[in-house]
């Protein structure tokens, strides 16, 4: 009897067992697929589609604000594209008019140079993409300049009357030129009008000395 109390006492003396603080280390508890909507397939292509579409928004609207700086940019390149046809326009027309052989050189040879250049700016607007309106490029065509060299064989003062325009037109072109210049911050046509520049300056500097 006595046995069997001290085992008693004993069972019940026993602390209980108790948990480790550090089990929680050894715990491997599943990791979150994320956010429950995205466990979702059509969540995903919503959210997928949602995603593309705004990428396709932010490129087209960067990409019409480029353009419409570079329209903005190159209207000055249009108008000179202008000057450089008439000329070009007129020079033909005091090619086949006048008597002077000199004269018919002189002018040949700046019909020549408008035209490259013509060209070049042409070239250089095509390339970043700017669409030219043909009414533009025919601005700075004056009508009464044909009628003036007209009259002017009457007179006995055509070789007069085309140097006159052309002097005319050609100041009017380089100082056009020139605002182009001032306003240029790109390379490719900082490089193209500085060789519409070069070009004319030698023309005047040949022409001086003629």
């Amino acid at each position: 009897m006595c046995v069997f109390t001290l085992i008693s006492v004993k069972i019940m003396l026993m602390p209980p067992q108790q948990q480790n603080q550090y089990d929680f280390i050894m715990d491997n508890p599943k990791k979150s697929g994320g956010p429950s909507f995205l466990r979702n397939s059509k969540s995903k292509i919503i959210v997928s589609v949602l995603f593309v579409s705004v990428v396709l928004i932010v490129v087209i609207v960067g990409f019409n604000i480029i353009s419409s700086l570079g329209k903005t940019n190159n209207d000055d390149l249009v108008d000179l594209m202008a000057r450089q046809l008439e000329i070009s326009r007129i020079s033909e027309i005091g090619i086949s008019g006048s008597d002077s052989q000199t004269i018919k050189t002189k002018i040949a040879t700046l019909n020549s140079i408008m035209k490259s250049d013509y060209r070049e700016i042409r070239s250089y607007l095509t390339q970043i993409g700017y669409e030219i309106e043909p009414l533009k490029v025919r601005a700075h065509r004056d009508g009464s300049v044909d009628k003036a060299l007209e009259e002017s064989k009457v007179a006995d003062q055509y070789d007069t009357t085309l140097l006159k325009y052309i002097e005319q037109e050609t100041t009017a072109y380089k100082s056009a030129l020139n605002s182009a210049i001032n306003a240029t911050t790109t390379p490719g046509r900082e490089k193209t009008l500085n060789t519409a520049a070069t070009n004319i300056i030698v023309y005047d500097g040949k022409v001086a000395t003629e």
